[in-house]
């Protein structure tokens, strides 16, 4: 009986010092250091309100010179489990912050190895058990282990060489998963703005990701993107500075939404992309692939220029069957590769273009045209374009320049093409001349004028078409001169021998003056 009540006695006394041990500063410090060596960072927490088993902080901060530069947590609160005690484990269950605000630092120069065990400012566990009695001190918890903690809104901000990251307004539901170090995190809501002025804001809808040992592997993250897009993330990142990778997906991007002021009223359609984004420590680099899908091109002056020669007014509004690339970015550098444009039966391009990060371009790209639509420039469709693929007449394209002046090599092809066919033509069209010549002494007067009609026609379009070659580009004027030249003696030698057989009057000449015709009266 004395025995029992001994015992009793010694549970309770235990349960009280164990709780007065709980309410000590030595327990916070202990928790402070936990909490710390985990995050390689000097923490310490506010002041200990207890109710209880539950205990509150007014606060949380932590800094360091690594990784984690400096955190800060609102209205903390929690449950203190003791029925581990007896293992050395303090278990803390239904952590909840309001408000927490982490800075993350990934830049080169940031890079330092964790603070392993020991953390500056915060009292290493072996010291403060050495100031307590020795024949208590092994009793005494050594570990604190988390079974879940809520945060009800966070920020966090990540700087990387490129600039920061900042992701706000985010839900975080904890969980421990495997052994110590590892936990399974779910996120809900939320914003995450960009270092990159091309890539848009992000919307988080929810996203579930593990944390192990200063690895995060996110699993996966749904984001709300422009209006109605959608882009889906996988992938891991390496906090001790090594590396990430993610793979992605995005999907229904109006292509207005993407695009400058000046291609906005020119394409339509809807974008979707496959891509990953990594950086191995030699830097950010993008692969992927883009298709547009829905496309239409308006209102391009090439593609008026096309309606004109070919008389098509598909060309004006071209609607897109296959619009699809390969792209991969690094260090400022684009390169599309696998391009592929077309609208079936009437054009089609295909091939790649370079744009270093001075914005100079470096294209080689073969374009495909119907038959047809150049007919009106002589040796476009047997000097330039030649049949191929698709039922389409093919050539080479070579765009340079930049992207604000782009340069291509087809029109001087073209007009060199047309000016040597016209040079072709001219001798055949003098030689239709005399035919229709001989006609006219010979009597044979309808074929005269059949012919006569003919090659006019044949001499008005030469002279179109050399006009229409120059059109916009005074450059070219010295170099077809002498084609137009020629095209335009050509219709009016004709048309003035056409005229004469169709029995045209001449123009009258002018009566004398009234003092010559007296002058020869007189005379």
């Amino acid at each position: 009986m004395i025995l029992g009540l001994l015992l009793v006695a010694a549970v309770a006394g235990g349960y009280l010092w164990l709780r007065s041990w709980l309410h000590s500063e030595d327990f916070r410090q202990m928790l402070s250091n936990e909490v710390g060596e985990g995050l390689g960072a000097k923490s310490e927490f506010g002041k200990f309100h207890w109710n209880g088993g539950s205990v509150g902080s007014d606060s949380f901060d932590a800094q360091g010179d690594g990784l984690v530069e400096s955190l800060h947590a609102d209205g903390l609160r929690l449950d203190i489990g003791l029925s581990k005690v007896s293992s050395g484990v303090v278990e803390v269950s239904g952590a909840k912050l309001n408000q927490l605000d982490v800075v993350l630092d990934l830049r080169e120069e940031a890079k330092k190895e964790p603070l392993p065990g020991q953390l500056q400012g915060t009292p290493d566990l072996a010291e403060v058990t050495e100031k307590r009695p020795a024949w208590y001190a092994d009793y005494l918890p050594s570990e604190v282990r988390l079974l879940d903690l809520e945060v009800v809104r966070s920020s966090l901000k990540v700087k990387l060489e490129e600039g920061d990251i900042d992701f706000a307004g985010t839900n975080w539901d904890v969980r421990p998963e495997g052994g110590k170090q590892s936990y399974r995190v779910e996120a809900k809501g939320g914003q995450v703005d960009l270092p990159w002025e091309y890539l848009p804001s992000l919307r988080l809808s929810e996203a579930r990701l593990r944390y192990q040992n200063l690895m995060v592997y996110l699993t996966d993250a749904a984001f709300s993107v422009y209006e109605s897009g959608r882009l889906d993330l996988s992938g891991e990142a390496a906090l001790s500075g090594g590396g990430f990778t993610f793979e992605g997906r995005l999907r229904d991007v109006m292509a207005a939404e993407v695009l400058s002021e000046d291609w906005k009223q020119r394409l339509e359609g809807r974008l979707g992309s496959e891509f990953s984004v990594s950086d191995s420590g030699t830097g950010l680099a993008v692969d992927g692939s883009l298709e547009l899908s829905q496309g239409i091109l308006t209102a391009l002056p090439v593609l008026d220029h096309l309606a004109a020669y070919g008389g098509n007014p598909r060309f004006r509004r071209l609607v897109l069957n296959d619009a699809r690339a390969d792209y991969y970015w690094k260090d400022g550098i684009l390169t599309v590769s696998n391009l592929e444009l077309g609208s079936d039966g009437l054009i089609r391009l295909e091939g790649m273009i370079r744009i270093d990060a001075n914005d100079r371009l470096d294209g080689r790209f073969k374009l495909g045209l119907a038959p047809g639509t150049l007919e009106r420039i002589p040796g476009a469709e047997t000097k330039v374009f030649l049949p191929g693929d698709r039922a389409l007449l093919w050539t080479n394209l070579r765009i340079t320049g930049t992207v604000d002046d782009p340069k291509e090599d087809l029109t001087d092809r073209l007009i060199a093409a047309a000016g040597e066919r016209l040079f072709e033509l001219l001798p055949e069209t003098g030689e239709r001349v005399l035919k229709f010549t001989r006609n006219v002494v010979t009597g044979d007067l309808d074929s005269a004028v059949d012919e006569g009609k003919a090659v006019i026609k044949q001499g008005e379009n030469l002279l179109e078409t050399g006009k229409l070659l120059l059109d916009g580009d005074g450059d070219k004027a010295e170099a077809a001169d002498e084609v137009i030249r020629q095209a335009d003696d050509l219709v009016r030698g004709v048309g003035s021998l056409f005229d004469s057989i169709r029995g045209k009057e001449k123009p009258v000449p002018e009566e004398p003056t009234e003092k010559a015709s007296g002058e020869r009266a007189s005379d």
